[in-house]
């Protein structure tokens, strides 16, 4: 069975892709565009469409209605306080990390909640790759630290103690069948150990049909750092 793949896309990729769409549709001035809507995720002042109100309205859906729009700006708020607290604590103005937020057009709010939730607890800049999104087969978005994040979390947290790659002496197709990672931290006295297998990790993606071996142990890395801190 041909294991799942995802879709990452870097800073880079979404700018051109964003530029690819407005080009390349000839209605690109059309407000009612995905491209044109610029739906501001950071911002509590939500304007509604004006609805007509009927006699025929229930009640209990008007309840319902001012709960969910009550909830969504409570967690509007949450968003902009993120946003303030992660510029801060990575030293980048507030402005730039609202235009990074603004290019993700296609994401969710409560994705990009969780992208700046890590960003802040692990300071991690999106700005140098080191935290992305990625776009899954079932399109459902998911925040993801890339192997440089993963590199700046171990590299720079006072219990690491070293690494080692163990990879298997058969092959398929010339590529190990499994990478396994160990991870020594200062406070443990076992490592933490994760080995990962070629066929179920592996994915369509140019960069593991050029590199098959380094994305192996990328993904071994990533998996054990992630058990490990």
């Amino acid at each position: 069975m041909k294991p799942k793949t995802s879709r990452t896309h870097s800073l880079k990729e979404i700018m051109q892709r964003q530029k690819a769409i407005v080009k390349d549709t000839p209605n690109a001035g059309n407000p009612n565009l995905l491209i044109n809507i610029k739906e501001d995720l950071l911002q509590c002042d939500t304007k509604l469409e004006q609805i007509k109100v009927t006699e025929n309205i229930d009640p209990k859906q008007s309840i319902d209605s001012d709960v969910t729009m009550k909830a969504i700006a409570i967690f509007e708020q949450c968003i902009e306080k993120e946003v303030i607290k992660t510029a801060k604590l990575l030293g980048i103005a507030e402005a730039q990390l609202h235009a990074w937020i603004d290019l993700q057009i296609e994401v969710p709010t409560h994705t990009i909640f969780r992208l700046l939730r890590i960003c802040c607890h692990h300071q991690l800049d999106p700005f140098k790759e080191e935290i992305t999104l990625t776009q899954q087969d079932d399109f459902g978005w998911q925040a993801l630290i890339t192997i440089e994040g993963w590199s700046k979390i171990f590299n720079t947290h006072p219990q690491f103690n070293g690494l080692n790659f163990t990879p298997a002496s058969q092959l398929i197709g010339g590529v190990p069948e499994w990478m396994e990672c160990a991870i020594y931290r200062k406070d443990r006295i076992l490592p933490t150990i994760v080995r990962e297998y070629f066929l179920e990790v592996r994915n369509d993606h140019e960069t593991w049909k050029k590199m098959p071996r380094r994305m192996l142990r990328h993904r071994a890395l990533q998996q054990c750092a992630r058990l490990a801190f």
